[in-house]
């Protein structure tokens, strides 16, 4: 219903910065770049030719822990809104018909739209498709000029929509994207902001224009080795920015370049050690590239260490546009980097991301310091569980600080300190699994929960029938409740069950009272209370299979589950 319509909350916005109000905002965000792909951030041992990033960045600010959201749609919404995804409920990536970003959230368009800046937005969109073809256009943008979707099918072929407009375009995607760039700022006769989506380097892995790369692509095919074809298009897309920026003839001194990658390096290029890649909580999915150079930065060549998000970059480009974060009419996650850019401290800040379904693990990270936690909620292959890393130390994350091992002896007071800021970000019910599963006859027995427990809602979960396709088996089914996974009736839990014939097997919760009698893979459902008494009391919980092949006792055990009611 705000559509446009931020007026007096906006229109006060305007402040005293001299060299903002007359300095233009370049934003480049490219598409699946890590930042072990840019010789600037010294990860990679032969990476491509990119002199143009590599002197944005010796002449400005790099950024050397800059994350963003695993996927695509996520990151470009927390750049579109300053808000975390999950806010506006878009924490996967958009598909074709999916609404996408709702027309509630304040965009960084409709919060410049009474600055006297000219705005645009050339690329990729990639936030739904709510309102058809004019979707970026109804969310705040003057003039948009790209891609609605996510991977062009060929660079070389493939469809701009230009304000509700679509037409075939043949030429390659990253040089097309910067003729509108340059084409739109040549008509400008005030200060601008350009956002600059390129497609590149995404799949499809296509060779680029020859004069665009380095590479020697000959008798090679990306489909069996797509490592040049990925340095060939990163390179492709830096001689293109070199272009664009050259283009700028003298207003390039008055303006601000923010380049920024979208997650990390995909994984069918990922480079050894960070192989868990794009789509993935461990840094390797969420630490991109992030350089900053422009009037605005003071002593350029410096390198940040400070955590930061992509999030902060909607304010930061409304201060390098005059205007005050604080006028708009919604709070936002991020915080501006201007303070970071004119080298003065800037209060630490944790930084959060978000997964759902990639095939990693669906689930939320936190980092603060130098420490980050990482919460798995749900996926086919692992137990929801939660994983502690030390990054500066062990950057690779390869010693989980929760499972035994070298001593830390500060890994307990961060651990709590970053649960509870997830909870304090997010105040969603969490499940979380502890000790192991007990094998059945066929498999392991695993209790199954479809959602986080919220408040005044029906909780829904099953026990998963042990064993793999064919070899699944149906078995009479026990869950009880309780109030411990530490304790009960004074002994202390988990405990094992050999001596009652049930050798592997774990008591692992307080069975103070059943809430399911009946057999696997049925689904049932308890009442969780709608009363903030309970909102975050934990709540502990097991399943037990009765299979007589399993052991002398003929009962089989699941690992027990810490259920945490959130709203």
């Amino acid at each position: 219903m705000h559509r446009y319509l931020l007026s007096s909350a906006l229109a006060v916005a305007l402040c005293a910065n001299p060299l903002s109000a007359q300095s233009n905002v370049l934003m480049v965000v490219i598409d699946d770049l890590g930042p072990d792909y840019l010789a600037c951030y010294q990860q990679n041992a032969n990476p491509p030719s990119t002199p143009t990033i590599d002197q944005l960045a010796s002449s400005g600010l790099r950024f050397a822990q800059a994350y963003a959201d695993p996927v695509c749609t996520p990151t470009r919404v927390c750049l579109a809104t300053g808000r975390h995804a999950f806010r506006s409920g878009v924490v996967v990536t958009c598909n074709p018909g999916d609404p996408g970003l709702r027309d509630e959230e304040v965009t960084l368009p409709e919060a410049l739209s009474t600055s006297g800046y000219a705005r645009a937005l050339v690329g990729k969109w990639h936030m739904g498709d709510r309102h058809g073809g004019v979707t970026p256009n109804v969310h705040g943008w003057p003039h948009f000029a790209g891609t609605l979707y996510g991977n062009i099918p060929n660079h070389y072929l493939w469809t701009k929509t230009s304000d509700g407009v679509d037409s075939l375009v043949t030429t390659y995607s990253t040089t097309a994207e910067v003729d509108e760039a340059l084409n739109w700022i040549g008509q400008q006769t005030a200060p601008w902001v350009l956002v600059l989506n390129c497609n590149a380097p995404h799949t499809p892995l296509q060779a680029p224009p020859a004069q665009l790369h380095l590479q020697d692509l000959t008798g090679l095919s990306p489909t069996t080795q797509p490592v040049p074809f990925y340095k060939a298009m990163i390179e492709a897309f830096d001689s293109e920015l070199g272009r664009l920026l050259t283009g700028l003839g003298s207003a390039r001194a008055s303006t601000n370049v923010i380049v920024i990658g979208d997650n990390g390096t995909p994984g069918a290029v990922a480079m050894a050690p960070l192989t868990r890649a794009k789509g993935s909580l461990y840094q390797g999915g969420v630490q991109v590239p992030l350089i900053v150079n422009g009037p605005a930065v003071v002593q350029g060549g410096r390198v940040v260490t400070v955590p930061v998000h992509a999030v902060d970059l909607f304010p930061t480009v409304l201060e390098l546009c005059s205007v005050s974060p604080s006028s708009l009419p919604v709070a936002l996650d991020g915080r501006s980097l201007m303070p970071l850019m004119q080298n003065q401290a800037r209060p630490a800040q944790p930084v959060y991301a978000e997964t759902i379904g990639t095939g990693f693990g669906s689930g939320y990270q936190v980092r603060e310091g130098d420490y980050k936690l990482i919460r798995f909620t749900d996926d086919v292959a692992m137990l929801p569980h939660e994983e502690l890393y030390n990054v500066r130390l062990d950057p690779t994350e390869t010693t989980d600080l929760l499972l035994a091992g070298p001593a830390d002896p500060n890994a307990a007071a961060a651990y709590q300190q970053l649960r509870t800021e997830m909870w304090r970000l997010r105040s969603q019910g969490v499940i979380l699994a502890y000790s192991a599963d007990c094998p059945s006859s066929v498999g392991v027995v695993r209790l199954k929960s479809y959602a986080p427990p919220t408040l005044g809602s029906a909780h829904h979960m099953r026990v998963l029938s042990p064993g793999v396709g064919s070899n699944a088996t149906i078995f009479p089914a026990m869950v009880m409740l309780g109030v411990s996974g530490s304790s009960w009736l004074g002994a202390a839990l988990p405990a094992r069950l050999d001596s009652l014939g049930m050798p592997g097997c774990m008591l692992n919760a307080s069975p103070d009272f059943p809430i399911y009698i009946g057999t696997t893979d049925t689904l049932f459902w308890i009442w969780v209370p709608n009363d903030l008494a309970f909102l975050g009391q934990s709540f502990y919980s097991q399943a037990a299979v009765a299979d007589p092949a399993a052991n002398p006792a003929g009962l089989a055990t699941s690992a027990g589950y810490q259920f945490t009611l959130g709203q």
